[in-house]
């Protein structure tokens, strides 16, 4: 069975050690850069296929002869223990010893902890989930589309036709003027609010979701029971993503989107006109395009609020996420908020050496009424540089050689960049090193 995809440092630096490699030496023969391979042997990031396959080709390291735990007992391991009180530098040492010690992974241990024991995150474990769809759900995607056509929706009066489908199935739709009411439906009598204070586009995606259970809900709950979330709430949590991308699924239906995105070159200022959307909700469709047989790019997904904090992250292409705190600052989101009339666009690195094209765009939606705070948030996307040539957002930029690329990594916690002037904390579980009698550009260093 394949270990790719484990935490096996503690295995990895021994042999490196034992060849007389240098990290920066093994690096450069898996091709990976130096840092990458000192978070894997940190058990900061898990051994990926290629670098498993690397290992095994240049210095004859073959991860399956060396008895690892496997994934499901990691996570039995993970789920018995960490909810005890184990913090972030106790997990790691952890996995450390389980790479030195894989016997651990046969000890007898308690059942994992009930849903109302978990300490699990809700909106982590789904976004997880959603990570390893590929952020598309098939079924639910066809169904939308299908039933797009079947009722013959129009884009420009979505609102309009979507309140006349609802009719079919005895459901009377009502505008009204609360500001706290963007939908709300009554089951017994059938009666469907929605805000008056939301736009057209804003308008048919509430419809759209409200359509979505007089259509789909068995659908629906066989995707919830299959996913077998474990946090507390976190079915609902997911009913609600389901409903989110169903909606997105009606009002942009698969092959047409597909269709006019790759002819507008991923115009999004063009498929928002077309599809009469917003940008956020062009830019999180863009991110579910990875139907079997008729993928589009993959773009990640992301939105930042002002503190800097992951709102909500979707990545079919792999983009690494920080999991706890902020995102890099010198990422393009966080600026974007400063120029909110403007798609940014930045040519990054991240530190396993991929290459990367990124846009960002404030949003700010505007409260119900006068004197209602504005909602403000940064959308980001971005796909792998290697499809720069099918993207509008690339003409004109240098994509190649060093100049005009930003190194950017997941968030302070978990990056290894030792020459970043931005740095606001030392990696975890790394001491800071201080020099009273000097004082350099980069801001923090740390005994390595």
């Amino acid at each position: 069975m394949s270990q790719s995809g484990t935490f096996a440092g503690a295995f990895i630096r021994s042999q490196r050690e034992l060849l007389g490699l240098t990290q920066r030496a093994l690096a450069a023969r898996i091709q990976i850069s130096p840092a990458y391979l000192n978070q894997i042997e940190n058990d900061v990031r898990p051994v990926s296929n290629r670098v498993s396959s690397g290992l095994k080709r240049e210095i004859g390291l073959d991860l399956d002869d060396l008895r690892l735990p496997g994934q499901a007992q990691m996570e039995h391991l993970q789920r018995a223990l960490f909810p005890r009180g184990l913090d972030s530098d106790a997990q790691a040492r952890f996995r450390r010893a389980l790479g030195v010690f894989p016997e651990l992974a046969s000890l007898e241990l308690p059942a994992p902890p009930s849903p109302a024991q978990s300490h699990q995150d809700a909106y982590v474990e789904i976004g997880d989930w959603f990570y390893l769809q590929d952020n598309h759900i098939e079924a639910l995607d066809r169904a939308a589309e299908d039933l797009f056509y079947d009722a013959g929706l129009r884009f420009a009066e979505m609102d309009r036709d979507l309140v006349g489908y609802l009719r079919r199935f005895g459901i009377h739709v009502s505008w009204v003027d609360d500001p706290n009411i963007a939908r709300r439906f009554d089951r017994q009598t059938k009666q469907a609010q929605i805000g008056r204070w939301l736009s057209g586009p804003q308008r048919a995606f509430q419809l759209a979701q409200l359509l979505m259970w007089q259509t789909q809900a068995g659908l629906v709950e066989d995707i919830v029971r299959s996913a077998q979330l474990e946090s507390p709430g976190a079915d609902d949590v997911l009913r609600i993503g389901l409903a989110n991308y169903f909606a997105g699924a009606l009002v942009m239906p698969y092959g047409e989107f597909l269709a006019q995105a790759r002819s507008e070159r991923y115009d999004l200022e063009r498929l928002q006109r077309a599809f009469n959307v917003s940008f956020e909700s062009a830019s999180h469709r863009l991110s579910t395009l990875q139907r079997p047989g008729n993928k589009g790019v993959p773009f990640y997904f992301v939105r930042v609020d002002s503190a800097g904090q992951i709102m909500k992250r979707q990545a079919p292409a792999g983009f690494h996420f920080a999991r706890q705190g902020g995102a890099c600052p010198l990422w393009n989101v966080h600026e974007a908020l400063t120029r909110p009339d403007q798609i940014l666009v930045q040519r990054v690195v991240t530190p396993d050496e991929r290459e990367w094209l990124c846009l960002a765009q404030a949003v700010i939606k505007a409260g119900p009424r006068y004197g209602d705070p504005a909602r403000r948030f940064s959308v980001g996307i971005g796909c792998e540089a290697q499809h720069a040539a099918s993207i509008v957002y690339a003409d004109g930029l240098n994509m190649s050689g060093p100049q005009g690329r930003v190194e950017i990594g997941p968030g302070c916690r978990h990056c290894l960049r030792s020459n970043c002037p931005q740095r606001a904390f030392p990696p975890i579980g790394q001491s800071p090193e201080a020099d009273i009698d000097q004082r350099t550009r980069i801001p923090l260093r740390w005994d390595a």
